[in-house]
């Protein structure tokens, strides 16, 4: 496979890696169309939504992350008992999606461009040692932890962008509908993985200090298009008056705003489940710092004063009547 070289010798400037931590009927899969779309025309200049070419193994660019997420995953699962001869085949695969993406990430980086890595798969592992290890195996594919070259880069240039639902009950409700398995909607909630702000927390632990929580409820709500708030916002693009990308304007008059998945607003138990979530989200403390940015800043007074809850409370909530 044809390779653009890096050139090591261009003069590295003060860059970013931006991770979007999404999670499914949050309005990341029409982010994420954008955003490639957006970068191969460099309409996010500086920044890159860059994705390598791993056509060999029947992936195409409508995969985005994932496969690299799912092969961290399979690593990290493989890792107690090895690779053997009967699944030789899976080790070749996983070394060949992550080298690829790791290349792509230098290749971008010593050219001088910031990198995005989104997924709503940030949020579906479920054990918490699986994300915790996650996150330690993508930090090690930063271009400046890659012992090959002399990177300009630490970890506190990352930056976490949460995608949050302020209505969790309607998140979850939403989630609930398009699932497969026959609960109950407190008994379907109990059993699913509600933290949606450890993978953020995680990076945190590894040195990162920007953190952006954005309410899609809030995005839909006012009709904005959710990649042109992020672009003006959060990786502070120019924007015109009414928030949308100058580059992207003036490419075309069409922008169509962010809608998510609605059902019937009945849902049975609503204020407990919502009180019960946000109490479990209220656990961490990064929360309630100062250094934490909000869109719309109204959502901070959500997490300022809250204790938080135990993973015992969210549990309980399939024995609620």
């Amino acid at each position: 496979m044809s390779r653009t070289k890096p050139d090591p010798t261009l003069k590295q400037r003060e860059q970013k890696v931006v991770i979007i931590v999404s999670s499914p009927s949050n309005g990341f899969d029409m982010m994420e169309k954008d955003l490639m779309n957006w970068s191969k025309t460099y309409k996010i200049h500086p920044y890159a939504y860059a994705l390598p070419d791993i056509s060999s193994l029947n992936y195409t660019r409508r995969h985005g992350f994932r496969p690299l997420l799912d092969a961290i995953n399979t690593k990290i699962l493989m890792a107690p008992r090895g690779f053997d001869n009967h699944n030789r085949t899976d080790y070749s695969k996983v070394k060949f999606l992550i080298d690829e993406f790791r290349h792509g990430f230098n290749a971008q980086w010593m050219q001088n461009k910031d990198i995005i890595i989104g997924s709503e798969t940030f949020n579906s592992f479920q054990d918490e040692r699986i994300r915790q290890k996650l996150v330690n195996v993508l930090v090690k594919l930063m271009p400046w932890n890659d012992s090959r070259f002399s990177l300009y880069g630490s970890n506190d240039r990352i930056k976490v962008i949460v995608l949050y639902r302020s209505s969790r009950s309607k998140h979850f409700h939403s989630l609930w509908k398009e699932s497969s398995l026959k609960l109950k909607l407190e008994e379907w909630i109990a059993s699913q993985g509600q933290d949606i702000f450890s993978t953020a927390n995680e990076f945190i632990r590894h040195g990162a200090k920007d953190i952006d929580v954005v309410d899609v409820d809030y995005i839909v709500d006012m009709k904005y298009n959710l990649t042109h708030f992020i672009a003006c916002k959060s990786l502070g693009l120019g924007c015109n008056g009414d928030g949308l990308l100058n580059s992207v304007v003036n490419a075309t008059t069409i922008t169509t705003a962010t809608v998510l998945p609605t059902y019937e607003s009945n849902i049975a138990n609503q204020e407990t489940i919502e009180r019960t979530l946000q109490d479990f989200d209220c656990r961490y403390h990064f929360l309630r710092s100062d250094s934490v940015k909000f869109f719309p800043s109204e959502l901070r007074s959500r997490f300022s004063n809250c204790k938080g809850a135990t993973i015992d409370a969210i549990s309980e909530l399939k024995n609620h009547p």
